[in-house]
């Protein structure tokens, strides 16, 4: 018989606990809900939801043996039981091991575990423990500390598969609201976690925005209403808008200001066969009883006609509309919806008055409340802006000046405090979020001390400015002896100094060599003005005149010089209020202003002042528009002028002399990738690429769909819904689906459908494309306009009912159909034009968010823009333009 029978099985793993030994059961019903991995949201693989209680050997603390086996299992006694005779063992019995956990063993912080490499070498330590020849190894009185794990989002936590769901629950109820929404996007699971429990998203609001906030309204969700607190993008499909945080809460959702303008509307855009009217009553009876539109029955948004929408107060007395002013937005879905309700419900009871008003006594009682509720949600919104947040970033941001403050102060020399404000640095760094430290303030110092004298310029020209003794400074006088001496030109009849008929001359030599090359409108007036002072830089005898700064010699340029050449060369060739004259005069760009995202064009003269007022006051790096810091006139010249009128100058254009490299460029340029402005540079001028005069539909023709081509109709609605979500504008889009339907009916019939074809699927047209906004103006005024009078009535846009009845009234008797020349619609060649450049501009982004998606494998910092896939998923108009309009195959017969 064998000494050394095989052992039973051991019992099930039990892990010791001091509720379980009471309560007889286990400590947490459920079981981990999730196992945290590498939490970079671009490793592969996701966590599983529940784990397996399996668990290793090395939690068990139990040392087992023979003898402790024996008392455990009384029924194998007798087998263990050594025979009455038989040779005995010569080796000791190898018993079992387990490391178990005790409190000497967790006292440096380290779990206990076995080295799987020296596995062999523990079971011979084990193995030699029993044998009393060998001599056990001794462990070092004080082990060495074991070094403090680093945590990182790469190294999670090891035990993160222990965490109970309840206890992730408690967790995440104290993170900010902003960052469970990116939690969500971590792993499935932390996506079902934050689904399932809103109790998280409730604590976390209360929490991070207080407990006085609103309650979630009616119709959401609490994860929905911190979206809409504390996230960030247009929430409109197809957009791709990632900054927007404006919400309309009047609808419950957040739109950029173009996606707003696209999907509401307001009562004077509705057709007439839809300007439905509820029926009056007394006035004893419930709201609404004043015979009021049906539209007053929606949620209402109160808009001043630009940027600005508010929620429609409400009367809590009378529990109606409040008398709010202006013109009130709805959604165009929204009432669409109303709409149909009211015709099915006006064809269902035609002549019951009653059952109709009990009806809309319903749906404004239901309005009225969730307009109260928006009503208390953007108070509190404008409250907590105003009084929580604010206090937040201004106590950082008073810190910091007080500590620049006092440091600029004990400097030597010391920097006054008036100076320190006129650095562009200082006010960068007020907005940043760097700490206030020595090293902080040495790194500043550095790049504001070198511009200290021009600071001081800025300071002086501000004081003298707005002193009263403006008048006695000799700058102020040079200017009113220079105005004296070049005032001629704005006499009847003219008069010029011999300088000024002598630059004059070069410039119309210039001008018409622009004309003759065939210069892009947008580039005329700066590449005219960059050529006169390049050719009359290279003369080898200039006139003489009277100069900048009183001196009479050998003539230098001045702004004043720029100022004539526009006004009195290029406005004589061009008319300043015609179309071409809009383009040519308005187009300028300031090279100070670097904001992309809303471009603001200048004409010349509001350019040089609107540099002074905003860009001269500051001095640093790349800033060298405190140039114009000059001291000028700040009263009327009337003395120096003649009788029929005064002059108010807004800038120093005598006594500034011409910079090399002017602070414009065209509209085409993009700013913020253009270099610092430098006056005294000379930089290659970027011209616009000579457009294209080729028609977009040139060799190309229709392709008919399910339709007949004489449908006018149903074919114009297929071309709108199939360009919808191209980058296109409005007007293009129209002209293309208004082409697309009009071929197609020229198949078939030799004139133009009729109008009313038209408007009848205008209603259809704001479902199947938003983007085309039907406000158009005159086609036949806007290329008659001459004047600023008619400049102003062409460029206001008709809703298309007001420009149908302009259209009978003036333009009956056109030689162009209403096809034609009803709408101001681009030109054949201006839509192919802006298909290039759109598609130019979205593929450039496609490539951006491609070689992004390439580096986020290996930045864990980086994260992928929540709007990307929209801008993936976005057709070029190339693409939509081959669809409607293929090109014809031209088949040669060799």
């Amino acid at each position: 018989m064998d000494p050394n029978p095989p052992l039973p099985p051991p019992p099930p793993p039990c892990i010791s606990s001091s509720t379980a030994q009471v309560l007889g059961k286990r400590k947490y019903d459920r079981q981990p809900i999730m196992l945290v991995q590498n939490q970079d949201r671009h490793g592969g693989g996701s966590a599983p939801q529940v784990l397996s209680s399996r668990l290793s050997t090395s939690r068990f603390s139990e040392l087992l043996s023979i003898d402790t086996m024996s008392s455990k299992y009384p029924g194998i006694q007798p087998a263990l039981s050594e025979p009455a005779s038989g040779p005995k063992a010569t080796t000791p019995t190898l018993r079992a091991t387990f490391i178990h956990t005790t409190p000497h063993s967790i006292e440096v912080g380290r779990r206990p575990t076995i080295d799987r490499n020296h596995a062999q070498s523990l079971g011979a330590l084990v193995l030699d423990a029993h044998i009393p020849s060998v001599e056990r190894p001794r462990l070092p009185a004080n082990p060495p500390r074991p070094k403090r794990q680093n945590f990182r989002p790469s190294r999670p936590l090891q035990n993160s598969d222990q965490v109970y769901s309840d206890l992730w629950i408690h967790i995440l109820s104290f993170c900010e609201p902003k960052f469970l929404l990116e939690a969500k996007t971590l792993s499935s699971d932390f996506y079902k976690l934050l689904t399932k429990n809103s109790i998280i998203w409730k604590k976390s609001r209360i929490n991070h925005y207080g407990a006085d906030m609103p309650d979630c309204p009616k119709g959401l969700t609490e994860q929905q209403y911190v979206d809409l607190l504390a996230g960030r993008g247009c929430q409109s499909r197809g957009c791709h808008v990632e900054g927007t945080f404006k919400v309309h809460w009047m609808f419950q959702v957040r739109l950029c200001p173009a996606c707003f303008k696209r999907r509401t509307m307001n009562d004077n855009e509705l057709a007439r066969h839809r300007e439905h009217r509820l029926p009056c009553l007394s006035e004893n009876d419930p709201p609404p009883r004043d015979g009021r539109a049906l539209w007053e029955l929606l949620p209402l948004a109160r808009t001043d006609g630009r940027r600005e929408a508010n929620s429609r107060h409400v009367n809590a007395e009378t529990n109606d509309w409040g008398q709010d002013r202006g013109r009130f937005a709805f959604l165009k879905t929204s009432f669409a919806r109303l709409e149909d309700e009211y015709q099915k419900f006006r064809a269902s009871y035609p002549p019951n008055d009653s059952a109709l008003m009990a009806w809309a006594r319903k749906i404004h009682r239901e309005t009225m409340e969730h307009m109260v509720e928006a009503n208390k949600l953007e108070s509190w919104s404008k409250e907590y802006t105003k009084t929580v947040q604010p206090p937040k970033n201004q106590a950082r941001r008073q810190q910091k000046i007080e500590f620049f403050e006092a440091r600029a102060a004990k400097m030597s020399p010391p920097m006054d405090r008036a100076i320190l404000w006129k650095m562009a640095p200082f006010k960068r760094n007020l907005k940043g979020q760097s700490p206030t430290t020595d090293r902080v303030w040495e790194t500043l110092w550095s790049k504001i001390e070198p511009y200290r004298w021009q600071a001081e310029q800025v300071e002086q020209f501000e004081q003298l400015m707005a002193s009263d003794l403006i008048e006695d400074v000799p700058q102020v006088m040079l200017f009113r002896r220079l105005h004296e001496h070049r005032r001629g030109r704005e006499a009847v009849p003219r008069s010029y100094q011999p300088e000024q008929k002598f630059v004059l001359q070069f410039a119309q030599r210039e001008l018409a060599r622009c004309l003759n090359d065939g210069v892009a409108d947008e580039d005329i007036l700066l590449l005219c003005l960059k050529n006169v002072f390049d050719a009359y830089s290279m003369l080898g005898t200039p006139p003489i005149g009277l100069n900048f700064d009183g001196t009479t010699g050998p003539y230098r340029l001045t702004l004043d010089d720029a100022r004539m050449i526009v006004e009195d060369v290029l406005e004589k060739m061009i008319p300043p209020h015609s179309v071409r004259g809009r383009v040519v005069f308005q187009s300028l760009r300031c090279r100070g202003c670097q904001r992309s995202d809303h471009i603001r064009t200048w004409s010349f003269v509001d350019a040089f002042q609107h540099i002074l007022q905003t860009h001269a006051r500051l001095v640093g790096e790349g800033l060298e528009y405190y140039q114009f810091a000059i001291p000028y006139p700040s009263r009327d010249l009337r003395a120096l002028l003649a009788e029929d009128g005064r002059a108010v100058f807004k800038f120093p254009w005598y006594t500034v002399l011409w910079p090399r490299n002017l602070p414009l460029v065209p509209r085409h340029q993009d700013v913020s990738q253009l270099d610092a402005w430098q006056p005294d540079v000379k930089t290659e001028f970027i011209a616009l690429s000579r457009p294209l005069r080729v028609s977009a539909f040139y060799g190309r023709r229709p392709l008919q769909g399910e339709t007949a081509d004489d449908e006018f109709a149903l074919n114009f609605i297929h071309a709108a819904k199939t360009l919808n979500g191209v980058q296109l504008d409005g007007r293009c889009q129209m002209k293309i689906a208004l082409k697309y339907a009009l071929d197609l009916y020229a198949k078939k019939h030799p004139t133009e459908p009729p109008l009313s074809a038209f408007l009848e699927s205008l209603d259809q047209l704001t479902t199947v494309n938003p983007a085309i906004e039907l406000k158009f103006g005159c086609g036949i005024c806007a290329g008659e306009d001459n004047g600023p009078r008619a400049v102003q009535k062409s460029k206001q846009k008709k809703t298309m009912y007001a420009l149908k009845n302009h259209w009978a009234a003036s333009h009956r008797d056109a030689p162009v159909g209403w096809g034609q020349g009803m709408m101001d619609l681009p030109g054949e060649d201006e839509v192919l034009q802006q298909i290039v450049q759109v598609d130019k501009k979205l593929q450039s982004q496609k490539d951006a968010l491609a070689e992004r998606a390439r580096k986020l494998s290996t930045n864990i910092r980086k994260r992928p823009k929540s709007k990307s896939s929209v801008v993936l998923q976005m057709r070029l108009a190339a693409e939509v333009l081959d669809e409607l309009f293929p090109r014809e195959i031209v088949q040669s017969y060799a």
